[in-house]
């Protein structure tokens, strides 16, 4: 179920960025001072636990919700990696970009079993956390490195409550390619996710090209050769 909170910018309801698979998990979470951007005018304001409510404690309906994330009905051809330890953010992240569109998923929450992960579903792009037990998310960063040494420019997109500016040049320095802040709204991460797997189509393609391109003046090139040694 999800959670929504009164916007402090705007005054109207709003999802939270925060989704918990069921009550259970969200009361055993402890949420302080989270910094929420308003959708509408892009204000922001910090959110402690107190400020997020379930639709069921509230006496009366609401009469305005907010809008749902926009779909991205071109998105099915990536395969996603997630690693994070929590489990509520993985299943929340899960369905949202099952509902956007995307099918081929795999998802992981002990960061000492990724490296084996990412050999076996190769995929497309990849979002890490960085503050996780037993290997961080530079540890993982640095240890997929031997298997993405000819593909430099792999999309990894880091996600991370951490929001010192040292951060982020270190995951960027470690070889990831974009850095999103939790809590996180889900239209952020449907687009960024969207435009780095756009990145990665295109390279591909430019790649494709220049091989068809080299393997097509290797072949004229023979042929003059035969030509010439024939009226030779």
């Amino acid at each position: 179920m999800p959670l929504y909170y009164r916007c402090k910018s705007c005054g109207e309801e709003h999802l939270s960025p925060i989704v918990f698979p069921d009550r259970r998990s969200y009361d055993r979470s402890h949420l302080t001072r989270n910094l929420f951007v308003c959708p509408g005018n892009r204000g922001a304001a910090r959110y402690s636990k107190a400020d997020l409510y379930w639709r069921t404690d509230l006496p009366i309906q609401p009469t305005q919700s907010a809008p749902a994330p926009v779909l991205c009905a071109d998105s099915g051809g990536g395969r996603i990696m997630i690693v994070d330890d929590e489990d509520s953010l993985v299943w929340s992240l899960e369905k949202l970009l099952q509902q956007a569109g995307y099918r081929e998923l795999a998802t992981l929450t002990d960061s000492r079993e990724a490296v084996t992960l990412f050999d076996s579903f190769r995929p497309d792009i990849l979002l890490l956390d960085l503050q996780m037990p037993y290997l961080d998310g530079y540890d993982v960063l640095r240890a997929l490195k031997p298997l993405l040494a000819g593909d430099r420019n792999f999309p990894i997109l880091v996600m991370t409550g951490e929001v010192q500016p040292e951060a982020k040049v270190r995951a960027l320095a470690e070889g990831a390619r974009d850095f999103i802040t939790k809590p996180f709204e889900q239209i952020e991460v449907l687009l960024r996710v969207k435009s780095l797997l756009e990145m990665r189509k295109l390279r591909r393609t430019v790649r494709a090209q220049a091989r068809m391109l080299e393997r097509r003046e290797w072949e004229e090139g023979l042929e003059r050769e035969l030509q010439e040694a024939a009226q030779g």
